[in-house]
């Protein structure tokens, strides 16, 4: 291989005659006046003349094959390929036209692929076009995973792709993009197999209860609790601050400054979610009747012991509300009781976190986005005061964690204002210098807060097609126009690394996974399976009837009835038939009708 052409000290053109040159492959350019330049490929093409096609390229500039003329190759009458390179350091000069370029050595490589041993690391993959390299890696970054390459678990034998976690002290929080079926969900849980394993504390909000990690040796089994809002883990809401509180009801929608002000003034710290209740519906009553000096005349009047008891006990606030006031507050009040996450408190997850595990937080959509925006703000508060108050102080220890939140958009949106939005960004912005780290997953990444998207300093770049999206990749990453035009293109489970910790983008391959994903059955296998088991126990049911006439279809309802199986006679018939085109019933005509016998 030979670099020809015009050249920069970032880019040149590299011609080959015998073997194709493959995309993101590393090569070497021996430069005879500054030494070995490493670089990596970033478009191929293979040049034949007999079958000419106009290209939009600067490889088809006539002075690339001149060159290759100048060079010795017969372009009139051989087939030759040609690969654009950029270099992963930009030269002090351009790059001398006619280097040889060879396959380097991995040491050659090591410190620029691979920026982390597996103690400190998450072991993610593979990178891509990278096992002429493998036979010279180190044990140690060998045979530790397998892949699935065309439906088919293959042995490792590329290079891993590790991210350095420890790195993150300084280029923290991830980003996970990608379109419907493009792998992300699995990357997702192949990450946090790794956090799992190196036992970091991870919290995760698992909207579409995807996050099990059972596996055939059950590693994860003692790593991870999953838990269920409302059922399971929910918000003592005596432990409520009234800025908790005021944060919690913005949940349910914004809250107006006199509605802030209220709540500042009625709630009293450590009561409970049913003295609240019952003095906010209190006030409702008292205000229903008017101000202050009706309610007393209407108690004069009326003599009514009940109302005359609330206002003794409430009438410190009867002069400081205001009925519309009150009830649009009750109302986001009951949005939020109404999904019973006031029913228990939250300590199993703080144990749990604190004893290095993963907490999966289930739920439905709506209630996640209220508990995470409580249960975020909570334990992001517990480490920032043990890191400000009580730094190495383990009577009050409260450990770094990761946050890994999927549907992220839903959570910090582009342009609407949601509670959770605010403690997202928070983190985003201060989380790094107390060791509280987020990993945001969407397939939309271009409604995602910008302010949020731009403290992501490693993004995982999967299939995406939507072109809103794409540009919105190509404006917060270092991904070239060349890569961005392939994300729509991209095999599921191939993926982008873009990130500060590696200083330039990877194309890598996601490992197989080592737990099983629930869910995974296909939905038409699923339903065939289903059909075909429901379609057995009708069959079961109707073997003594057989041969079965139409005379006899009042008995075979019958039967079926007391089976739990409501079917009329003409769903009776038309199942029958169908199981004479499946071969398992035949039919036959006689002096009596139709028959129906088993094959």
């Amino acid at each position: 291989m030979k670099i020809i052409g015009m050249t920069t000290s970032a880019e040149a053109f590299v011609v080959e005659k015998d073997n194709p040159i493959r995309i993101n492959e590393y090569l070497k350019i021996i430069d005879k006046n500054q030494g070995a330049l490493i670089c990596e490929t970033t478009e191929t093409h293979s040049y034949n003349r007999f079958m000419p096609m106009n290209i939009d390229s600067d490889i088809s500039d006539n002075h690339v094959l001149d060159t290759l003329k100048t060079l010795g190759y017969d372009i009139d009458n051989e087939k030759i390929y040609i690969a654009k390179v950029r270099l992963l350091h930009e030269a002090s000069f351009p790059i001398e036209t006619g280097s040889e370029v060879v396959v380097p050595e991995f040491y050659e490589v090591k410190d620029i692929l691979i920026k982390s041993g597996t103690n400190k690391g998450l072991v993610l993959g593979a990178v891509k076009n990278t096992d002429m390299l493998y036979g010279g890696a180190n044990d140690e970054y060998k045979d530790l995973f397998s892949v699935i390459e065309d439906k088919k678990e293959c042995s490792q034998y590329e290079l891993p792709a590790i991210f350095d976690l420890w790195s993150m002290k300084d280029y923290p929080h991830i980003g996970i993009f990608g379109g419907s079926g493009s792998g992300k969900s699995y990357g997702i849980r192949v990450l946090i197999e790794e956090l799992m394993r190196l036992n970091i504390p991870t919290l995760i909000s698992d909207p579409h209860s995807e996050m099990e990690f059972e596996s055939d040796d059950n590693i994860f089994d003692d790593k991870y609790v999953v838990l269920n809002v409302g059922n399971e883990v929910g918000i003592d809401f005596t432990t409520l601050t009234s800025f908790d509180l005021i944060y919690l009801l913005k949940s349910a929608g914004e809250l107006s400054d006199a509605q802030t002000s209220f709540i500042e003034t009625v709630h009293e710290k450590g009561e409970t979610s049913a003295n609240f209740e019952m003095k906010i519906n209190a006030l409702i009553d008292l205000l229903e009747i008017g101000n202050a000096n009706d309610i007393e005349k209407y108690i004069e009047a009326n003599d009514d012991k009940l109302i005359a008891q609330k206002y003794e006990n409430y009438k410190k606030y009867v002069r400081m509300s205001n009925l519309s006031v009150v009830k649009a507050v009750n109302w986001r009040f009951n949005q939020i009781k109404n999904t019973k996450i006031f029913e228990m408190g939250s300590t199993v997850i703080e144990d749990s976190l604190t004893q290095s595990k993963t907490v999966v937080l289930r739920g439905e959509m709506r209630i996640l986005l209220v508990f995470m925006s409580y249960i975020l703000r909570k334990l992001y508060y517990l480490r920032r005061d043990y890191k400000d108050k009580h730094d190495g102080d383990i009577t009050h220890f409260f450990p770094t964690f990761v946050s890994v939140i999927d549907e992220a958009h839903n959570f910090a949106p582009k342009g609407e204002p949601k509670p959770s939005k605010s403690i997202i960004r928070e983190i985003a912005q201060e989380g790094r210098k107390y060791g509280v780290f987020l990993v945001l997953a969407t397939q939309r990444p271009s409604i995602l807060d910008e302010t949020t998207t731009a403290q992501l300093n490693s993004k995982f770049i999967f299939r995406t097609t939507r072109q809103t999206d794409i540009q919105t990749i190509k404006e917060e990453t270092d991904i070239s126009s060349d890569e961005a035009s392939r994300l729509p293109y991209l095999k599921s489970g191939d993926v982008f690394f873009s990130s500060a910790i590696m200083g330039r983008t990877m194309f890598i391959r996601i490992r197989k996974a080592l737990s099983m994903q629930p869910k995974s059955e296909n939905p038409f296998d699923e339903l065939f399976s289903i059909q075909a088991a429901g379609d057995e126990e009708i069959i079961n049911i109707l073997d003594g009837f057989f041969p079965i006439r139409g005379t006899d279809m009042m008995f075979v309802q019958n039967a079926l009835s007391n089976n739990g199986k409501k079917m009329n006679q003409n769903e009776i018939k038309a199942f029958l038939d169908r199981k004479v085109s499946e071969g398992i019933i035949v039919k036959k005509d006689s002096i009596m009708g139709e028959t129906y016998e088993k094959a």
